[in-house]
């Protein structure tokens, strides 16, 4: 878990801190909250399980799941369910429903969802969610085409693309042979589901089935905390081969070991992807030719002033897909290059698809006055 390649994301991007922030006091509440059960239900330790709880959620909305995952905790230490258990998660729902409510009533997250919608239809999340879920599976063994951007598909004909038809199915499959063989007794049978629960309780809230925020179809930072749950699994799953088999102990420890190392290396050289701004959107291009990699690339090189090379970038998002921002970013380039007819042109063409934007209207000012308008 601690060297793998989608962990980069959460560690290098220093916005993402709150990834590990949350995961960390996530953890110490769930740690806590085993202390309550296993010293005979001593207040104490309810209560600091619930303090790190609210510094979790405080520090990302994502921590909003931990109060149905110490239902799962409960499971595994055979708690009886009763009242008693519902109302000790009262607390933790109701910090739970006022983040939610705030979050889903900030202005971003409503404007993100209204894209999304629009774009695709209610149908279509189940087969986008069930993308995502295969591609976070895959990536745990093969951490391939990594990027900080994952664009959401475009439909052709009113359809996705094969691949997200196809993830459904095997996901279909997946869960059937997970339900086939957990209505077995076998021993250890709690870890495996507790590691299940780990992994999907999180990722609930980025499966696009409810609505959120952001641009993305997939990030490697919303596996964060899904993976310990999954490496658990695994971990487990290898004691177990150990314990039938014990003379393949060096074999699996010589994979581990391999497995270990490479992802050590990819782990390494995807940091040096974050080094700055440039580094990190030409390798975003390099994967994913987008309007968003090509604007932010774009407006890096202007802050390095080089323009030039900044109008290549903005030229090439305009092929793909003309936006207000990408005109107006150009427009001041040339601007700065003292082409202030073209840059006038650029700001107007802008205006006509965002004819609110004080700042452009500010830069095509300063275009007129150099050339005496």
């Amino acid at each position: 878990f601690a060297i793998h390649p989608t962990r980069c994301e959460s560690v290098a991007w220093i916005s993402e801190r709150k990834d590990v922030l949350y995961t960390f006091f996530y953890l110490l509440s769930l740690i806590a909250y085993i202390y309550y059960i296993q010293k005979q239900y001593k207040l104490k330790y309810y209560i600091v399980s619930f303090i790190f709880f609210t510094v979790s959620i405080l520090s990302k909305y994502a921590a909003v799941i931990l109060p149905f995952f110490l239902f799962a905790i409960d499971y595994y230490y055979n708690r009886k369910f009763n009242a008693k258990l519902v109302l000790e998660k009262i607390p933790f729902l109701i910090i739970s429903i006022i983040s939610t409510t705030i979050h889903f009533i900030l202005p971003e997250v409503i404007n993100s969802n209204n894209i999304i919608t629009a774009d695709y239809q209610y149908y279509d999340r189940i087969f986008l969610g069930s993308y995502a879920l295969m591609y976070y599976i895959i990536g745990s063994v093969l951490p391939l085409k990594l990027s900080l951007i994952h664009p959401y598909p475009l439909k052709s004909n009113n359809l996705l693309p094969i691949e997200y038809y196809i993830s459904t199915i095997v996901i279909i499959i997946i869960i059937s042979i997970l339900i086939w063989l957990l209505r077995k007794n076998f021993k250890y049978k709690k870890d495996y589901i507790l590691g299940i629960i780990m992994f999907i309780l999180p990722l609930t809230l980025v499966l696009h089935i409810i609505p959120f925020g952001g641009n993305i179809i997939v990030g490697e930072r919303y596996s964060y905390i899904s993976y310990i749950g999954l490496f658990f699994i695994l971990s487990r799953l290898y004691c177990n081969i150990i314990d039938l088999k014990p003379n393949i102990k060096i074999y699996l420890s010589i994979v581990l070991i391999f497995i270990t190392a490479c992802f050590s290396l990819i782990t390494y050289n995807r940091n040096k992807v974050w080094k700055n701004s440039i580094t990190l959107w030409t390798d975003v291009i390099e994967k994913y030719p987008c309007v968003i990699a090509y604007n932010n690339r774009g407006t890096a090189k202007m802050l390095l002033k080089d323009y030039r090379s900044a109008i290549d970038d903005f030229d090439k998002a305009i092929i793909i897909k003309p936006d207000a921002y990408t005109y107006f970013s150009r427009g001041v380039s040339k601007l700065n290059l003292k082409d202030y007819r073209n840059a006038i042109e650029d700001i107007n063409k802008g205006l006509l698809l965002s004819p609110d934007d004080f700042k452009a209207y500010d830069s095509r000012a300063n275009a007129r006055i150099q050339i005496g308008d």
